[in-house]
């Protein structure tokens, strides 16, 4: 039981510790999650994303997902998405042709 309560400590810490840290990521964030997760709580995203220090940040929820969902039914819209999003910020950041 010691060793049990010793991981759970462990995680609470690291949970403490990335919460504290989030408002130092000001790179683009694109965070997905799946609606139906069982593991992660679907209210973490929106607690994640406002926590963000980026100021180009998106929430994707899938409707029809659980928790690994690069692997559900929302795979194909993720590919769709990511593309996009990295898309956007290579075109925002092109260097404009000058003639």
């Amino acid at each position: 039981m010691e060793m049990q309560l010793a991981a759970l400590e462990r995680g609470l810490d690291l949970i403490r510790r990335v919460r504290e840290e989030l408002a130092e990521v000001i790179c683009p964030v694109l965070l997905v999650y799946g609606d139906h997760d069982a593991i992660v709580d679907k209210a973490n995203g929106p607690c994640v994303l406002e926590r963000l220090g980026s100021g180009d940040k998106r929430l994707l929820a899938l409707d029809d997902s659980a928790h690994e969902v690069t692997l559900d039914y929302g795979k194909e819209r993720i590919m769709v998405e990511v593309y996009d999003f990295v898309r956007r910020l290579a075109s925002a950041r092109a260097p404009s042709s000058v003639t």
